[in-house]
């Protein structure tokens, strides 16, 4: 992170595996927070040892429908997590390219599907821009997910998130912003994951958001 508060990158210390950061060029360019993760199978056996699953996993599948074994599957393979800003709060996205998205899919339509019956509510699916996307309410919060070109579960609290992933339009890592940040720390066409960070986006974005700002 540059001290300027521009925008900057980080790149942890991983275990040397390494991938190609695809859903990236999907990001719109207005994202002012972006985590890369991929190639996380490695890390997900080590959970699965290191975590007495037996243990707790009745208490998760009670609680939202799904097992550990499907939600650790979700992060199996590549991913990302971004932030936009969007009228009172922001709006948050994740987009997941799991090696098997049908169970992925399945896992996140049932843990929908339980939150809503939990919540009162229930699970609407409409059509955009000639796909089908799920919505379903939980405290106020209204999210959507869908799949995309079959092998990309993505799921947003924005009214448009899934719209503007899938569009064509300005994407974040043709951004002067973010391909300066990625200069800086020699951000390649293979990572081990990365954080973006726009800290000037963000403090505009809440300052935007105070009472008398």
């Amino acid at each position: 992170m540059s001290r300027s508060g521009m925008p900057g990158v980080r790149t942890p210390g991983g275990d040397g595996t390494e991938y190609e950061p695809k859903l990236l060029e999907r990001v719109p360019a207005d994202a002012v927070v972006a985590l890369s993760f991929g190639g996380t199978q490695k890390l997900v056996d080590q959970l699965e040892r290191r975590i007495p699953l037996d243990q707790i996993a009745g208490q998760v599948e009670k609680a939202t429908g799904v097992s550990v074994g499907g939600i650790l599957d979700a992060f199996s393979g590549e991913g990302i997590v971004y932030v936009r800003p969007a009228g009172t709060a922001p709006e948050v996205t994740i987009a997941l390219a799991p090696p098997d998205p049908d169970k992925v899919w399945e896992t996140l339509d049932r843990l929908a599907h339980t939150l809503a019956q939990q919540s009162g509510s229930t699970v609407r699916t409409v059509t955009e821009d000639g796909r089908e996307v799920s919505l379903v309410q939980v405290d106020g919060v209204t999210a959507r997910y869908a799949r995309l070109d079959g092998d990309t579960v993505i799921l947003t609290t924005g009214v448009t998130g899934i719209r503007d992933f899938a569009a064509d339009g300005d994407k974040l890592d043709s951004s002067d912003a973010f391909e300066r940040a990625a200069d800086a720390v020699g951000l390649g066409d293979r990572t081990g994951g990365f954080l973006y960070v726009d800290v000037d986006g963000l403090r505009l974005h809440l300052g935007r958001r105070r009472p008398g700002a």
